[in-house]
């Protein structure tokens, strides 16, 4: 027979040992997977519980009227210790749900550099006469690249994560677009957790003679392809704008390699 459960400051005091509850009454996120369990601690009290997840020796229980609060496990019985653990790992190496892992990509300006150089400018006239002049010309150097925040929608962690990513860019009067290719590795997501990583840059060159509109040269940024693995597992697959996906194909190039996407030299 389970033994009542106390009052929740009661309960706070004894089967938690004093640890402080953290108690949600409000924005609740959905549960991914709970089980029930009739947990018993040292000293033989026994409450009965939704186990959210286990991490770090650390339980999130919710109780029958709602209320969520974590629960060391070295207050609980060996063999309920035990239990929890194997169910931990139980949950670890099940699939994930679909949107478990979420990506929202969005570009990025890492760095700009800017020169001036004096550039000769001659003038033809209808009577057929020529001026020279020294014009100033503006060159501009920007890295462009994509900021990725990752997030874990579940309530498990998430170890052994990496992101595959393809980054997709070309001249302005190309028809075939450069691709890069790289890969970051981001290990742990705790979780509800989420990292942002940066891609690579690509470099986007803007040149105007002063006093005059910025005009791109060379390379463009397109888009940038993106997915997640757990292990050998393919969690998420993404790409901005959508069409990349459509439109474009996922080489196998090494990491880290690929074309830089410069069509020319720039006047140093």
């Amino acid at each position: 027979m389970v033994t009542p459960l106390p009052p929740l400051r009661a309960l706070g005091r004894r089967l938690l040992g004093g640890v402080a509850l953290c108690t949600l009454a409000f924005a609740q996120p959905p549960v991914t997977h709970a089980e029930t369990f009739k947990l018993t601690d040292q000293q033989g009290r026994s409450i009965e519980a939704d186990v959210l997840s286990v991490e770090n020796d650390i339980a999130r229980i919710r109780r029958a009227d709602g209320m969520r609060f974590d629960l060391p496990l070295a207050n609980l019985v060996e063999a309920d210790q035990k239990t929890l653990r194997e169910w931990a790992q139980r949950e670890a190496d099940k699939p994930l749900p679909p949107n478990s892992i979420q990506v929202t990509a969005g570009r990025a300006k890492f760095d700009s550099t800017r020169k001036e150089s004096q550039v000769p400018w001659t003038t033809t006239y209808s009577n057929g006469t020529t001026t020279t002049e020294t014009r100033t010309l503006v060159t501009t150097h920007e890295q462009w690249g994509y900021s990725l925040t990752v997030s874990n929608t579940t309530l498990r962690q998430l170890d052994n994560l990496r992101v595959e990513y393809r980054l997709f860019g070309g001249g302005i009067h190309s028809a075939a677009p450069g691709q890069q290719a790289s890969t970051i590795r981001i290990g742990t997501l705790k979780p509800r957790d989420k990292t942002i990583v940066k891609t690579s840059s690509v470099t986007l060159t803007k040149e105007a003679y002063r006093g005059q509109s910025a005009r791109p040269v060379g390379s463009q940024l397109r888009g940038v392809w993106v997915r997640v693995y757990r292990g050998d597992e393919l969690v998420h697959e993404s790409s901005t704008p959508d069409s990349i996906r459509l439109n474009e194909t996922w080489t196998t190039a090494p990491v880290n390699a690929g074309p830089s996407f410069r069509q020319r030299d720039i006047p140093q």
